[in-house]
């Protein structure tokens, strides 16, 4: 599986490492939903911006109402990805947080963006390596280190996405050293559920 470098896109949730929960407010981040193993969670940003443009396409709609001088709309949306926060059933000290983004590819069709948090301290050459159902799917190159972890991300193809719908669970598999893996078990009940209830 070939990583897909595609830059800051709708920020990164802050999660802790370990899995134990999540490192922001309740203000800030929100549950919208729950479908089966996942949760659907929303974030605003921290420092909230209006794009100027979507201002300015307001204004314009607003000369055309019966109702002038109505609220603006063009607020900042809200950044939504599907959540699970998963442990070792061996170490349990050890964990991953697992975050996915609905994203809208050139045929207009829906995609996703996969991002792992992983502890700090990884092998990372190794990468991190997934599996559905016992069928090996590749290996996912980390990105970056993190002073909660390190970030390991992958686009996720139409291939890779039938699998997530049509699979049981996943074991994402982490790397001490060469030759010495420790795989996580990711339930995907609630997978296209959950998908389905993200914005693009």
């Amino acid at each position: 599986m070939k990583t897909k470098k595609l830059g800051t896109f709708l920020g990164i949730f802050c999660f802790a490492a370990l899995g134990a929960s999540i490192n922001a407010s309740a203000q800030q981040t929100v549950v919208k939903s729950k479908h089966g193993a996942w949760n659907v969670q929303c974030e605003a940003p921290t420092n909230p911006t209006v794009n100027a443009a979507d201002l300015i396409k307001d204004l314009e709609k607003n000369k055309t109402k019966k109702k002038k001088n109505q609220p603006l709309k063009a607020a900042v949306k809200e950044q939504c990805g599907m959540v699970q926060i998963v442990k070792s059933t061996k170490r349990p000290n050890v964990g991953l947080s697992i975050i996915i983004f609905r994203v809208t590819r050139k045929d207009k069709s829906a995609g996703g963006l996969l991002r792992v948090l992983a502890p700090a301290g990884v092998f990372l050459p190794t990468g991190l390596a997934m599996e559905i159902d016992g069928k090996a799917q590749g290996r996912i190159g980390f990105l970056r280190c993190l002073p909660n972890g390190c970030l390991a991300q992958a686009d996720i193809t139409k291939k890779l996405m039938k699998a997530f719908r049509k699979g049981k669970a996943a074991n994402f598999i982490i790397y001490e050293a060469p030759g010495r893996g420790l795989a996580l078990k990711v339930p995907l009940k609630g997978f296209t559920a959950a998908f389905k209830a993200l914005k693009s």
